[in-house]
């Protein structure tokens, strides 16, 4: 795989009628990224940030993202809907050397835009551009409480391999954080 800034890779129809088209990231989109993160941190997304971002951090992120997918360490697609960021998944390289087949995976997508197809097709093919930089296993966390997440990630074949009980906390909550795999 040669990662080419803003490439379209796919063009599907959302359960809504809507035209998706998923891309790898280009420079940019830092500013509808910024929106797009800061919209799920004030909706209260189950996601692992909870601060809002601020343009220097996006900026040094997308930075990061493009430098990462250039060397084959990341595959980042986003998906975008009338040209709107709507969701996001990325998988990223162990950095250990022993564990360079191993790839982290991190999904969302705005509300509005869930339960129509977005999420799944950006698994899949996410995944799939994955192999292509050498990854066979994928792993993941999740809130225990996040059951469409973990409905979507059995049907594509994840599998639990731990859980942390009060691993997560939010809010003053504690919620068991789910860690599951699945080999491609």
């Amino acid at each position: 795989m040669r990662f080419q800034p803003g490439k379209i890779i796919e063009v599907f129809t959302a359960k809504n009628g809507e035209k998706v088209y998923l891309r790898y990231p280009k420079w940019e989109d830092w500013k509808q990224l910024l929106r797009f993160i800061n919209s799920l941190i004030e909706e209260k997304a189950k996601i692992s940030k909870i601060k809002r971002v601020r343009k220097k951090e996006e900026i040094e992120y997308i930075k990061k993202v493009l430098e990462e997918c250039e060397k084959g360490e990341r595959v980042q697609i986003l998906a975008e809907v009338n040209k709107k960021i709507v969701g996001s998944c990325e998988i990223k390289k162990s950095k250990s050397e022993v564990n360079q087949h191993i790839g982290n995976l991190g999904v969302s997508v705005l509300k509005g835009y869930r339960g129509i197809g977005i999420g799944k097709k950006l698994l899949q093919t996410c995944m799939e551009k994955a192999k292509e930089i050498g990854i066979e296993i994928v792993t993941l966390d999740v809130y225990a409480d996040n059951e469409r997440a973990i409905k979507i990630y059995k049907k594509l074949g994840f599998k639990e391999f731990g859980r942390l009980k009060r691993g997560i906390k939010r809010e003053g909550k504690y919620i068991d954080n789910i860690q599951m795999y699945k080999e491609l």
